[in-house]
């Protein structure tokens, strides 16, 4: 579906994208100020979302090819261990720092990336939007949390396979776009 859209990218399986996710106060003193955002004055983990071209949520280190890809914002923290396997636009001012002779290259790969990657960013809102219980507190405890997430998770599948929506799909699809 990616490689339809935008040719360059075609070995893109998906997008990845971070969440700020509440949670409740820990108990531990040392454990509540490493969590803590003084920006949002409140406690959070990050927790990463891999959505597919189709729109479901997977599991990123599921794919063992390490011919394929998924797209991320600038934002997203890449290591030497995954080159390649993380694609993200340029930030400002790489595009002269890179040689004059790649510059037209890296500008459409970067156009490209910008491109699919506003389907992540649509998706992770609409997630939130009809699962309103991610607004919510979630639980301090780590296997109670996951266990929330992992069932948040799953209905958030069982709805696009089963009711068709997604952002994504719908973006990738080309279903809402209007005919001349």
């Amino acid at each position: 579906m990616v490689k339809a859209r935008e040719p360059l990218l075609s070995h893109t399986f998906g997008f990845i994208d971070g969440k700020n996710l509440r949670v409740q106060q820990p108990f531990n003193a040392d454990l509540q100020n490493a969590m803590y955002n003084g920006w949002l004055h409140s406690v959070f983990v990050t927790g990463t979302i891999c959505f597919a071209a189709g729109g479901c949520l997977l599991d990123p280190a599921y794919c063992p090819d390490e011919r394929v890809n998924v797209v991320s914002d600038s934002a997203f923290p890449c290591s030497t261990a995954v080159t390649g396997r993380i694609l993200t636009p340029l930030k400002d001012r790489d595009l002269e720092r890179i040689l004059p002779s790649l510059r037209s290259s890296a500008g459409a790969l970067h156009n490209a990336i910008t491109s699919v990657r506003q389907a992540a960013e649509w998706a992770m809102g609409s997630i939130q939007k009809v699962y309103s219980r991610l607004n919510l507190t979630l639980p301090y405890d780590l296997k109670l949390r996951g266990l929330r997430l992992n069932n948040l998770f799953r209905m958030v599948n069982y709805r696009v396979r089963t009711v068709g929506i997604s952002m994504i799909r719908t973006t990738f699809t080309g279903a809402m776009e209007m005919s001349l």
